[in-house]
């Protein structure tokens, strides 16, 4: 049996390990040239830095497996940042964060948390740069399929559906579900700075949504993701200034300034949240050597579609991913994708 999968974020290559093991065949269709969805890791001038996920957790014995069992290009396993993230609310007042919610490991690879889905993929047939307009099995890339799995998000998955040549019943109903899940989007921006800060704390998240900047994240703290004594921090940004700057800061190549020759490359933006980010941080780092953006435009589910009813139309169609949770967290989108796979009896 064939199972075609659109989509090769976690969901999509948990499941299909699930669905692999059990002997089925699974193709898996992803549009860009990645696996592991927002679980993205970049690597800048001798800098790794995760622009998505900052992290994976692994609050059950099996996802704990599956992370201590992932070892990233190196051959090196996954560790616990071991730092706490701390809180600061719309006036940029910082407290120290939850103790019990900071005692759960944290988990990263030296390479990055991509290192996950890179692993994942392995022995998976991910058709890469591949983009699926519709779910008629006869447009499918590889031919005819069993089964569809949707990993995308729903807004992507959701115009899939409509442009598909499906019973009119079961297209209203799965529309109507997956109209139901909305997003946040997210800028990431990412500085080098020549000064790296001593703080008491790896991360901070705003908690009343009323700061401009939703996390903050000290790179550096990360098992070989900086240079000694280079600050890296990454900034997200919340969804209202995302959007309102969303073409300001479009993604760009990283931008490296030459000291005395060419003009300071930051724009009217990136100075802004350059001073927001020092002010947080509440010291001085010096100038950015460089500075990296990534646009998130569907970064985090704000409110989810759900899994039962999108699951149960009887149409040969399933749909995982972290938008069936509510919320944007690497190992509910594992376990969604798990989940599903549970659901495919085809033998």
């Amino acid at each position: 049996m064939h199972i075609a999968i659109i989509g090769a974020g976690v969901a999509g290559l948990a499941a299909a390990q699930k669905l692999t093991e059990r002997g089925l065949t699974c193709t898996i269709y992803e549009k860009s040239q990645g696996v592991g969805g927002r679980a993205a890791t970049r690597r800048v001038h001798g800098c790794h830095f995760d622009h998505g996920a900052q992290y994976v957790k692994a609050p059950t014995p099996e996802l704990e497996a599956l992370v201590r069992t992932t070892t990233d290009s190196t051959g090196a396993s996954a560790y616990d940042i071991g730092r706490p993230v701390w809180t600061f609310d719309a006036q940029g007042r910082v407290y120290e964060g939850d103790p019990a919610q900071n005692a759960d490991p944290k988990w990263c690879w030296p390479a990055g948390v991509n290192a996950l889905g890179k692993a994942m993929a392995q022995g998976l047939d991910v058709r890469r740069g591949v983009t699926i307009a519709t779910v008629a099995p006869q447009d499918l890339a590889a031919g005819d399929a069993n089964a569809v799995l949707f990993t995308a998000p729903a807004p992507q998955t959701a115009a899939i559906i409509a442009a598909s040549r499906l019973d009119a019943g079961v297209q209203a109903q799965l529309l109507a579900e997956l109209v139901r899940a909305s997003y946040r989007r997210c800028i990431s921006v990412t500085f080098a700075y020549p000064r790296c800060p001593v703080l008491p704390w790896y991360a901070l998240v705003n908690t009343d949504r009323g700061h401009p900047i939703s996390w903050l994240a000290c790179e550096h703290d990360k098992t070989g993701h900086a240079p000694a004594g280079l600050g890296l921090i990454t900034a997200q940004m919340a969804h209202d200034w995302s959007v309102a700057h969303w073409d300001e800061l479009a993604p760009t190549p990283e931008t490296q300034r030459r000291r005395d020759t060419e003009p300071a490359f930051l724009n009217s933006q990136l100075l802004i949240l350059n001073s927001m980010l020092q002010s947080l941080i509440g010291q001085e780092l010096g100038e950015p050597l460089w500075a990296n953006v990534q646009r998130w435009r569907y970064a985090l589910p704000d409110a989810g579609a759900d899994f039962e009813r999108l699951n149960s139309c009887g149409s040969g169609l399933y749909f995982a991913g972290d938008y069936v949770a509510g919320q944007g967290r690497v190992h509910m989108a594992i376990e969604s994708g798990w989940r599903v796979a549970q659901l495919m009896k085809y033998e």
